[in-house]
This record gives C-alpha cells, sequence and structure tokens, in this order.
C-alpha cells in the first residue's frame, strides 16, 4: 500500500507546482521605461534619463546605465536588474536576477529574497544589504505607483478576468490530476464510486460523521506535543480523502456524459470530463449572486458523500458489496398462530345426487 500512496503524493505535488506557477503569456518589448509599473517587458535607464518615482517590474527586465538616475524605489518580482546608475531608495527583488555593478549607487538598502544577488565590490550601498529568506526583510512599499494606476486612462477592472483566470486554472488542476489519479488508481476509483452509487444516504452520513469527529480528535492531537505529528498527518489524511472522493463522483458523472453522447472514451478522459463539469458548476453556483448564499450546498453534499464513500469502501480497497453496513434492528417477537381446525368432508350420495355429511 505504501507505493500506490507514494505515487498519489507525487502527482499531486506536481498537479498543484502547475497550478500555482501557470504563468500569464506576455509579449516581451525593448525600449525606454514609459511609465512606473511595467509586465512583461525590458525597459533601459540611458544615461542622463531620470525616473520621477518608485518602478516597479513584474516578469520584465531593467537596466539602469551608468549616468541614469532613479527618484524613488525599485522593486522587481521575477525578473532581471542590472544596475550601473544611480538609486535614491531601496531596491527589493523577490525571486530575480540582480547585479550591482561597479559605477552603481543605491541610497538606501537591497533586500532580496529567492533567486541570485551579484554585488561589486566597488558599487557604494549606503543602507544594509538583506539576502535570506524574508522572515525579517522591510519590503519597500511603492505607495506612489499603487497610487498613480488608477489614474491611467488605459486601465478598467482586472476583478472579473483575474477571478475567471482563478477558476479556470482550479477546475483545469482538478480534471488533469483526476486523469493522472484514474490512469495509476482505475480500481480504487471505481469502487469509491460504486459505494457512492449503491448506498448513497450510508456514505453522506458516514462523510458528515467523518467531517465532524476527525478534525476534533486531530485537534486533541495536536494539543498534546508528543502526538502533534499524528493529528497534522491526520489532516492530511483527511484532506486527500475528500479529493480523492471528489475525483470519484466526477468520475461517475464521466461515465454519465459519456453514455449520453453513446461514446467510447478512456477512463482518465472520462475523470477528467467528469471533474471538469463537477468543478466549473460548483464555481459557477459560488459566483452567481442569485444563489451564492446556498451555492456552497452542493458542493458540500458532493464531498461528504465523497469523503464517506472513502471511508466506506476503505480507500477503494472493498467494494460496495463489502461496504459495512448499518446494524439491523431485531424484530420482536410473535406468538405463533394456533392450528385451524380441518375442514369437514362431504359425501355424495350418487343415487340422490345430494351432499351428506360425513358419519
Amino acid at each position: 500500500m505504501k507505493k500506490p500512496f507514494g505515487r498519489l503524493f507525487v502527482l499531486f505535488g506536481m498537479i498543484l507546482t502547475l497550478m500555482l506557477a501557470f504563468p500569464n503569456p506576455v509579449s516581451a518589448q525593448s525600449g525606454s521605461c514609459n511609465g512606473r509599473l511595467i509586465m512583461g517587458q525590458s525597459c533601459t535607464l540611458q544615461k542622463g534619463d531620470i525616473q520621477e518615482g518608485s518602478l516597479v517590474i513584474i516578469g520584465g527586465s531593467l537596466s539602469i546605465k551608468d549616468g541614469a538616475q532613479v527618484n524613488g524605489d525599485v522593486f522587481v518580482i521575477g525578473s532581471s536588474l542590472d544596475v550601473q546608475g544611480n538609486v535614491k531608495g531601496t531596491i527589493t527583488a523577490m525571486g530575480s536576477v540582480v547585479n550591482i555593478g561597479d559605477t552603481a549607487v543605491v541610497e538606501k538598502d537591497v533586500d532580496a529574497v529567492g533567486g541570485t544577488v551579484t554585488r561589486s565590490d566597488k558599487a557604494q550601498i549606503m543602507g544594509r544589504v538583506d539576502i535570506s529568506s524574508g522572515d525579517k526583510i522591510d519590503f519597500a512599499r511603492p505607495t506612489d505607483v499603487i497610487k498613480s494606476i488608477p489614474q491611467s486612462p488605459i486601465l478598467f477592472d482586472m476583478g472579473p478576468f483575474v477571478n475567471g483566470f482563478g477558476i479556470l486554472t482550479r477546475v483545469l488542476g482538478l480534471a488533469v490530476l483526476a486523469a493522472f489519479v484514474v490512469l495509476f488508481f482505475l480500481k480504487p476509483v471505481e469502487r469509491v464510486a460504486e459505494t457512492a452509487i449503491k448506498h448513497p444516504v450510508r456514505a453522506l452520513l458516514m462523510g458528515l460523521l467523518t467531517f465532524v469527529v476527525v478534525p476534533a480528535l486531530m485537534v486533541l492531537l495536536i494539543i498534546t506535543l508528543i502526538l502533534s505529528p499524528f493529528g497534522l498527518l491526520g489532516f492530511i489524511l483527511l484532506g486527500l480523502a475528500m479529493l480523492f472522493g471528489w475525483i470519484a463522483v466526477g468520475y461517475e458523472v464521466g461515465k454519465r456524459v459519456a453514455a449520453a453522447f453513446k461514446a467510447v472514451w478512456a477512463a482518465p478522459v472520462v475523470a477528467g470530463v467528469g471533474v471538469l463539469l463537477l468543478s466549473l458548476v460548483s464555481e459557477m453556483l459560488n459566483l452567481n449572486p442569485m444563489v451564492a448564499c446556498v451555492g456552497w450546498v452542493l458542493p458540500a453534499l458532493v464531498s461528504l458523500l465523497g469523503l464517506g464513500a472513502v471511508v466506506m469502501s476503505r480507500f477503494g480497497s472493498n467494494g460496495a458489496a463489502h461496504a459495512p453496513a448499518f446494524p439491523a434492528v431485531p424484530l420482536p417477537p410473535t406468538a405463533p398462530r394456533p392450528p385451524e381446525p380441518p375442514a369437514p368432508v362431504q359425501m355424495v350420495d350418487a343415487e340422490a345426487g345430494e351432499d351428506q355429511p360425513a358419519a
């Protein structure tokens, strides 16, 4: 049993990494720095250029040549920064490649989290240099850049697009994860789905009981220092069980969809399509303001149903036929009925043609 669960952890970690690191497509362009917020572009401050205010570079590159000057902070995220000129403020870098050359002058601090920082011995840094994990780092706050963003006439509300991209990323990530799980654990997924379909009420009640009791027990284990690792492990297993149950229910949905279209799909495709539709409906219910107050009901029921089926089938090791049943209530004993008296035998007189009772 250790090997399948190990593969599941590896696959889950791979998909989660792809979900978190899924990049936005950007087109890199070269030129002078025409704004304070630069995303996915490359810009250069030539000799004699003076940048009033801070600069924020996200997913791009910035080059400050000798003789150029920035009258503010420089904030780079996932970018490359080459400083040969003068920076009046603080340089803050997160996951970036920073090069501070011979002629560079930084009048405040240099803070870096992740990435690499190359500093010349001839560079003048008047503040502190902190290259660490970011526990006690004092990030520069380019408030002048943040305040100037809403004033730009070309910007518009990106909230719906950001939310839509987040929903699409989560839904596609779950669909891909479901396809990989079914590819390696088809039989356990089928057993969990079979248990959920054949015993929906029992699975729902078992899932509710597990969701209420297990976290309480895990909290008690975490309180005790000696058993705290088991408490954390319990929460991880509970999350994996809910995810596995969601995939199993989605696999059953995918089977119904394939049957409706009279199509023959491979098992990973069935699971991916089912989980995609199930997750998409769940997300749409939460977004709709008309049903937002009750939109959580369907995801909660599906999660509890899948969790109960996972527990009843022991992560798919037992089928629905071997699922534990609730104890039967014995019926009260009934008194035996007295035997009925035999019916009288009638004799037929052949001559008279009448019935006569037997002697």
